[in-house]
């Protein structure tokens, strides 16, 4: 045999050399990771986009665009204290129709009250950004007319605090039921909750001092005649000057962290409560009888006394 010659293999030998050296596969780990992170994100994604639906987004667009359609609301406001009644009523309902303006979509308002009384009737409207007062007796001779030039609230402040209102998941000290979500805004430096009912209609809120019910009239026919009074012994309108600024005030806008924080402490935060102090207070307790000390500064010696001539009178 040469030294150039092959090895004489057994069969079982030629098998196992001529056989290829099977290929490692490559676990696929980074795909699976890869996909599950993938989905984690989308998961994660449609939770918070749920969670600010339901929990934080106030669909104030969507309560405007009601108001806007609707051809009139008619506000029943209801007084909680006696000091705060109106000329005698506890409440009353006022007319108000909304317009859109043109070069800055902002709403303004109209609004129309009257309050009756056992000899005369009161009427306020606001008209045209215009203010006017009126009393007619109950014959319907026209009393007296006038321009109202302040302490009106402001009014067009209204669609930019809306826009502002926050969520809640439920509200303390009041009776009145939600069949909506219950939201809280600030609007003349009061507070008020309010309830944003089916299909975006505000139906109830409550402050401190009033409670309003809301409702979305159907047709023009129900509202009442939103007519400028003229002067007194006049045939002639009041000419009455703007007292509604035109100039509106934008809706803070949430950037991402503030949202990202408002679905993080919607969704694992405490439960959002707001309370209504309550319009009246009073002793929880029996009332006692009170014992006055007097003696500093007082340089006269006497018995005990329920009278005391220097300050108190007899």
């Amino acid at each position: 045999m040469g030294p150039t010659s092959s090895p004489i293999l057994s069969p079982v030998d030629a098998v196992f050399m001529d056989a290829a050296a099977p290929r490692r596969r490559t676990a696929p780990w980074r795909f699976v990771v890869g996909a599950v992170a993938v989905l984690g994100a989308i998961c994660i994604t449609v939770a918070a986009i749920a969670v600010h639906t339901t929990k934080v987004a106030n669909h104030a667009a969507d309560i405007v665009t009601q108001i806007q359609q609707s051809p009139g609301l008619r506000v029943t406001v209801t007084a909680k204290r006696p000091s705060m009644d109106f000329h005698g009523h506890m409440s009353t309902d006022i007319y108000i129709v909304a317009h859109t303006r043109r070069t800055t979509s902002a709403l303004s308002f109209d609004a129309y009250m009257s309050l009756s009384g056992a000899e005369t009737t009161e009427m306020y409207l606001l008209l045209d950004n215009r203010a006017y007062t009126s009393s007619v007796a109950a014959n319907g001779t026209l009393l007296s007319s006038a321009c109202v030039t302040s302490g009106l609230p402001p009014v067009q402040l209204l669609q930019s605090s809306l826009a502002d209102a926050t969520r809640l998941d439920a509200v303390v000290g009041t009776d009145t039921t939600c069949d909506g979500d219950w939201l809280q805004l600030t609007f003349a430096g009061e507070s008020f909750v309010f309830c944003n009912g089916a299909n975006h209609r505000v139906t109830h809120a409550s402050g401190v001092d009033i409670d309003l019910s809301i409702e979305y009239l159907a047709d023009p026919s129900l509202l009442p005649e939103f007519t400028i009074p003229v002067g007194a012994n006049s045939t002639t309108v009041l000419e009455c000057p703007i007292v509604v600024s035109s100039a509106t005030t934008s809706a803070a806008s949430a950037n991402m962290l503030s949202t990202a924080s408002q679905v993080w402490t919607a969704a694992t935060g405490a439960p959002r409560v707001a309370t209504i102090e309550s319009a009246s207070c009073g002793c929880k307790m029996a009332k006692k009888p009170c014992l006055f000390v007097h003696g500093a500064g007082n340089y006269f010696n006497a018995s005990l006394s329920d009278i005391f001539l220097f300050e108190w009178g007899l």
